[in-house]
């Protein structure tokens, strides 16, 4: 890899988000430790849905699919499911190396896979995830939003339905407790028991 190698990723997406991720290399390859360059090269992986290497690198170690990729601490679940369902063949294998808890890992702001997804809406991925980990929708980040809160924020309504439909009310963060609903913003969500 030379100094002027340059990764360019657009992903392509029926969701409200489009992600174009660039990368200069130089400065990452320049100064980092072999440890460093491997997890940059399973961050390529991610970004271009290829597997193959992803799971070569995987085999080598693993447990890297735990190592913080990005700058906010990302994991590769993390990353992979913003990319809409350009990615989902690489999500779906991804789940389904992972064991279930490691669906529940955090970034540096507490956020899981799952809060991504919804942020995204990728409802295909909501669902995978909550398929294997039924306990992801009451994972809350650090400020106790929970996915669904993300959902609403981002107008996406179907996605907003399922995760109502999943979120628990009997276990942290109890989020329609004391009340038939919450208010996001200027928008009031009502859940009916």
């Amino acid at each position: 890899m030379t100094a002027q190698t340059i990764l360019t990723v657009a992903s392509s997406s029926t969701s409200s988000l489009k992600r174009t991720t660039t990368i200069d290399t130089a400065h990452l390859t320049n100064n980092c430790s072999s440890s460093e360059f491997y997890y940059l090269e399973l961050y390529k992986a991610v970004l271009n849905g290829d597997w193959e290497s992803a799971s070569k690198l995987l085999k080598d170690d693993p447990r890297s699919f735990s190592a913080p990729i990005r700058t906010d601490d990302s994991r590769m679940l993390h990353i992979a499911v913003e990319l809409g369902e350009a990615r989902m063949g690489f999500v779906e294998k991804l789940v389904e190396f992972l064991p279930s808890e490691a669906l529940a890992l955090r970034d540096s702001d507490g956020v899981t896979a799952l809060f991504n997804a919804a942020r995204a809406g990728n409802i295909k991925a909501v669902k995978l995830l909550v398929n294997k980990n039924p306990s992801l929708p009451n994972i809350c980040q650090r400020d106790n939003f929970a996915p669904l809160h993300s959902a609403v924020r981002y107008g996406h309504k179907e996605l907003t339905l399922y995760l109502l439909s999943v979120t628990r009310d009997n276990e942290p963060p109890y989020p329609f407790s004391n009340s038939p609903g919450f208010t996001f913003g200027s928008m009031n969500v009502y859940h009916s028991k």
